[in-house]
């Protein structure tokens, strides 16, 4: 992971077959499942996302240290993109 970095555009995938949470989000750099955005935090994009919704969504790394536990290792920061001409 060492190619991650602030700026970098992660991919945000719908898990409706999780068995912990009908509602989980991946968090995806290419093919490589980072974590989930967290539960409590997680229903308005799962629902952006499960009805197709999800290129309206930025999604980019805000903070990494992959000195930090694991589950405190990356931050992500998830914005509606700014289509104006």
């Amino acid at each position: 992971m060492n190619e991650l970095s602030l700026g970098q555009a992660i991919t945000l995938v719908v898990e409706t077959d999780n068995p912990y949470d009908n509602e989980a989000v991946a968090i995806y750099y290419k093919d490589k499942k980072l974590g989930y955005v967290p539960k409590e935090k997680n229903s308005f994009l799962s629902t952006l996302l499960y009805y197709g919704y999800g290129d309206i969504l930025e999604a980019r790394i805000q903070y990494v240290n992959v000195e930090n536990h694991p589950e405190r290792q990356f931050r992500v920061v998830v914005k509606i993109k700014d289509n104006r001409k």
